[in-house]
């Protein structure tokens, strides 16, 4: 998923904890590699999902603006006059221990607009590597 760096390591250092979309992702899905977008170009991580909530852009404001980490501001230039949206609850996140390269890792020229479905058995390598990695809160593993 391409998510804007002040986003990205929001959501690693856990400030953020709903990831806003346009539309959700398959329900199968149960983790998102996070790609930071230009400056940075790489994957800096990964989290789980909790649970997604699609609804009207207001009811998602009302339900998860407290942690969603961003201003109202952003929020509805983001999603304009769409008349849904969804929130991705994020659950545990993992830090890339060195930043992936979308190209050298799975071939890709162009990251992807909002996000893209990378092929089964590359990501689960990048997942166990990420695994490895738990970002700590007040110095224990969160789970």
């Amino acid at each position: 998923m391409s998510i804007h760096p002040v986003h990205a390591f929001a959501i690693l250092q856990k400030s953020k904890q709903v990831e806003f979309r346009k539309r959700p992702v398959c329900s199968d899905v149960s983790h998102i590699l996070i790609y930071a977008t230009q400056p940075i170009g790489a994957i800096v991580g990964a989290f789980a999902i909790v649970d997604q909530c699609t609804s009207h852009p207001n009811r998602l404001w009302d339900d998860f603006h407290e942690i969603g980490g961003i201003s109202r501001d952003l929020f509805d230039t983001y999603y304009g006059e769409k008349e849904s949206g969804t929130g991705i609850r994020i659950g545990q996140v993992y830090a890339m221990p060195d930043f992936v390269s979308l190209e050298d890792y799975f071939g890709w020229k162009r990251p992807p607009q909002s996000y893209q479905y990378a092929d089964h058995s590359k990501a689960v390598d990048i997942l166990e590597m990420a695994f490895k990695f738990p970002v700590l809160m007040d110095g224990l593993e969160v789970n």
